[in-house]
């Protein structure tokens, strides 16, 4: 795993998966508001050379009255 792209707060907002080979399998990032909280935390998966992207989900985030974050729902 490789975190990458801390902000001011500390939150990377970057995150990369790899296979065992080396190749890289998801990417994390997170996106929109200002941090630490995020409004947008999409997910891209990659193809076996780890460059041919698959698919790309996208989640809306969430935050209580705390600004604490509670949870995300999947965007259609």
């Amino acid at each position: 795993i490789e975190r990458l792209d801390q902000d001011v707060n500390g939150v990377f907002t970057r995150v990369i998966y790899r296979r065992p080979n080396g190749t890289k399998f998801m990417e994390s990032v997170l996106s929109g508001g200002t941090s630490p909280q995020y409004t947008t935390r999409t997910e891209i998966y990659y193809k076996e050379d780890g460059v041919t992207i698959v698919e790309t989900r996208t989640y809306q985030q969430y935050y209580n009255s705390n600004g604490e974050w509670v949870k995300e729902v999947q965007i259609a």
